[in-house]
């Protein structure tokens, strides 16, 4: 692993420069801009720059692309690892039907998970959950967004309000929370996330801590992708895709790691 780190006064210009010599690196199979960013500079601009087949993080539009249209393809670590706790601890196929609110709609976590919670499970490369999901964020009015909520049968929650809001109160009996904030007190320092959760004891059936919950699972998945991009299928398929020929477009054929 290489980790290249560059001063704060970096140019929009040199960053990408930077960037491309790692795309055109023979020796580099995954590349992860660490975010945030610097406010003045444009951190869409900085992820698109890395190349899809390097794109281990999964933000380059080709790969958030490929994913609406449900072809296997880098999934954003944090949305994999949900997929792969809901997997592991409750069975994908319990969510065919349900009804699921998302509350944020942040670029990298929220509006991609959507996208494969709404997603059918026929005819894909890479099946979906096939639930009905909503997303509320900020400007959805409150009485909206209690009330979807409410309605609910799993609240999946990223946002940057500083307190644990979401009590036992906004939700449905038996509901599934999974919490993807990631906070720190100012007074105490502690960690915690949206979620208070000793007010959900009772009322929800899961609830995923925070330290210690979807994070380790974001890294896992992480590297996940790292070593797939490391793969002769993998680089197999990028050389075609230079030289003309068409890319099929299968990530992860017959890899037990891919299992979506």
């Amino acid at each position: 692993m290489t980790i290249k780190k560059f001063p704060p006064t970096i140019t929009q210009d040199d960053l990408h420069t930077e960037i491309q010599k790692l795309n055109k690196c023979s020796k580099i199979d995954g590349i992860i801009v660490q975010l945030p960013l610097p406010k003045r500079l444009n951190q869409a601009a900085a992820t698109a720059k890395v190349h899809w087949s390097k794109d281990v993080d999964g933000f380059h539009p080709y790969n958030i692309g490929r994913m609406a249209l449900g072809h296997r393809t880098f999934i954003p670590a944090t949305v994999a690892g949900i997929i792969t706790l809901l997997d592991s601890e409750i069975g994908l196929t319990w969510l065919e039907g349900k009804r699921v609110c998302i509350v944020g709609r942040s670029d990298h976590i929220c509006k991609p998970l959507q996208m494969w919670l709404q997603d059918g499970v026929v005819n894909r490369q890479r099946p979906g959950a096939n639930t009905t999901c909503i997303l509320v964020h900020e400007a959805t009015p409150e009485p909206m967004l209690i009330e979807e909520i409410r309605r609910s049968d799993m609240v999946i929650t990223a946002t940057n309000k500083p307190d644990a809001w979401l009590t036992g109160d906004y939700l449905k009996d038996d509901a599934i929370v999974i919490d993807v904030a990631f906070k720190q007190c100012k007074s105490t320092g502690k960690l915690h996330g949206d979620v208070d959760r000793k007010s959900c004891y009772g009322i929800a059936s899961f609830i995923t801590p925070v330290p210690g919950g979807v994070g380790p699972l974001t890294v896992s998945e992480l590297m996940k992708n790292t070593l797939y991009a490391s793969t002769v299928s993998h680089r197999e398929g990028i050389r075609n895709e230079q030289t003309g020929q068409e890319f099929d477009g299968d990530f992860g054929k017959g890899d037990s790691f891919r299992r979506f």
